[in-house]
């Protein structure tokens, strides 16, 4: 009744100030294509073998807290302390493209076209912008795909990095008042 008049959720979350013992934690997660499987459209490299897309995860970080105490200067246990978290997150993420592009005679004007029991060959002209965008396209590489003789198959990657942190400073002015600073 005290927060909002709205069917959200609110979240109060209380922390208990530092101790005075330096504490702190690490962790790793690791993930990459050699502990996937190959999927449908992953196209053959030159030698024949099916290629994985590049896929890399790798997520690390590590916490830290304790008393602020500098030696001669300041001794801050029971009263001022210190926490403060790092992530790292990389990944590089390869997705398999398959599709259909003009043949080598088309991109020439040239329409080949097979009926059962015959193949008829038609010359078209072809306006010179129009070749132009027809060979901006790449040429087929893939015969077999699921496109016959128009299919280019290629893999594509996104690399993704991300650090965040934060820092974080109690000070217990009394046993009523406390201090509290995040960066």
């Amino acid at each position: 009744a005290e927060i909002g008049h709205g069917a959200a959720s609110y979240t109060n979350v209380v922390t208990k100030s530092g101790v005075n013992q330096i504490h702190g934690s690490m962790f790793e997660f690791l993930r990459n294509a050699s502990f996937d499987a190959r999927n449908y459209f992953d196209y053959k490299d030159p030698t024949g073998r099916r290629r994985i897309p590049p896929f890399a995860r790798n997520e690390f970080g590590f916490t830290n807290g304790g008393p602020i105490v500098l030696p001669g200067i300041y001794d801050g246990r029971g009263k001022t302390f210190y926490f403060g978290e790092y992530q790292g997150f990389r990944q590089v993420l390869g997705t398999t493209q398959v599709i259909p592009v003009p043949t080598a005679d088309e991109r020439q004007g040239i329409d080949t076209t097979t009926y059962p029991g015959d193949t008829l060959t038609i010359p078209l002209p072809l306006n010179p912008q129009v070749v132009q965008v027809l060979n901006g396209y790449p040429l087929p590489n893939e015969p077999d795909g699921p496109f016959g003789d128009r299919t280019y198959a290629a893999s594509s990657k996104v690399v993704t990095t991300t650090d965040q942190f934060s820092v974080r400073v109690d000070h217990q002015i009394s046993n009523k008042a406390s201090l509290l600073t995040r960066f």
